[in-house]
């Protein structure tokens, strides 16, 4: 009976100490169930605002909120969030506020894939601004990390591989758009190569592979080899195919400009080629001596509806061209002033500084306006603009 007695008392005393651990473990696995789940889910979140980068800005935008506000605990999560605010800045030539995102990326996130795309993208805002030393140290910086990545690649997911994939095929365009800028065609050639050789990179990504042909086109405006333009109408209609196959706006318009600019300046497309555009553009009924204005006007819609000035202006450009080449001289003016609408649009923007670039002025500057905004440091802009 004592014996009954004392078993039935530590029964009493440790049945509540049993209980709360049994509690405290099936809280943590709930806890920790909601906490996956929720990573999932922002996870999914960000991949839907990645999905539309190159559909619609103003969607885009949406998802990299939400993926924002449930992403507090999720550092990772979070960070990939910033990444596509970065891009949505960048788009719309925000730049002063795309560094400033990729650059808390940079020195906040310790997810070096995360950190390589930044990388990347900071490379591509220094091409276009001009920020050549800055260039250099971004790819060092890339080249480093995809050293280091590379020999963990055999423990990626799926999605990680897919970003590494995409990653690296945006590093490779990158370096090429730039040395082609420098007319160092040796080396932009070489990065064509890198990817050429390597294609399955990217043929299951259509926005890659979309820029991999725009790219391509441009590498065979500047070779000068038998059969080259033959070779860039191609890439471009490749371009332009892949893209409006998945809704990618921004590309598919991309390569509608190119091609309207194609045939405002060139009076060697064969005609079949001709033929090929607008039945693969449904527009038969379209005559094929305002075709290239047909296409240059749907590109300024699109790049409009998308939110791209700097496309726009390329469109306003190329109708001037259009006309300057009928000679019908006052709508080619009337549309460059368009063109410098964007721009000027673009910087009240950035700088309040009230000044516009105009078509003419008569008064005599000793440095003309668009000189005072590339010399101002405060002021980040395209300087071919």
């Amino acid at each position: 009976t004592e014996i009954l007695c004392i078993l039935y008392m530590r029964y009493v005393l440790l049945l509540p100490l049993f209980m709360f651990f049994v509690f405290a473990v099936d809280s943590c696995g709930v806890i920790g169930n909601e906490t996956a789940e929720n990573e999932r889910m922002v996870d999914s979140i960000n991949d839907l605002a990645y999905g539309y980068r190159y559909i619609s800005l103003d969607t885009c935008e949406m998802y990299f909120e939400d993926a924002l506000a449930l992403s507090d605990n999720y550092p990772d999560g979070r960070h990939e969030a910033l990444l596509n605010k970065a891009f949505v800045h960048y788009m719309r030539m925000d730049y002063d506020s795309a560094v400033a995102v990729y650059r808390d990326v940079l020195d906040n996130s310790k997810n070096e894939l995360l950190k390589l795309v930044a990388d990347v993208c900071m490379m591509r805002i220094s091409m276009h601004t001009g920020g050549n030393k800055a260039f250099y140290d971004y790819r060092n910086s890339a080249l480093l990390r995809m050293d280091w990545i590379e020999k963990e690649e055999e423990h990626m997911t799926v999605r990680q591989r897919r970003q590494w994939n995409s990653c690296i095929c945006e590093f490779h365009l990158v370096s090429a758009e730039y040395f082609y800028a420098l007319r160092q065609e040796d080396f932009a050639t070489e990065e064509i190569e890198q990817l050429k050789s390597s294609e399955g990179l990217f043929s299951a990504d259509s926005v890659q592979l979309a820029k991999y042909y725009l790219m391509r086109s441009v590498n065979d405006l500047l070779m000068t080899n038998e059969g080259g333009d033959d070779l860039r109408f191609k890439s471009i209609v490749q371009a332009y195919m892949t893209a409006k196959s998945k809704g990618l706006a921004y590309l598919q318009a991309k390569a509608m400009q190119l091609l309207s600019y194609e045939l405002v300046k060139s009076d060697s497309i064969k005609p079949f080629r001709i033929d090929n555009i607008k039945r693969m553009m449904n527009v038969g009924g379209v005559d094929n001596d305002v075709l290239p204005l047909f296409l240059a006007q749907e590109t300024q819609r699109i790049a409009r509806e998308y939110g791209s000035l700097y496309l726009e202006s390329l469109s306003y450009l190329t109708i001037s061209d259009y006309y300057f080449y009928k000679e019908e001289n006052d709508s080619a003016i009337a549309y460059v002033e368009s063109a410098l609408g964007c721009i000027n649009e673009h910087h009240s923007m950035v700088c309040n500084s009230g000044d516009v670039l105009l078509p003419y002025s008569d008064v005599k500057d000793s440095v003309s306006t668009e000189m005072l905004w590339i010399r101002n440091p405060e002021i980040i802009v395209i300087p071919e603009w």
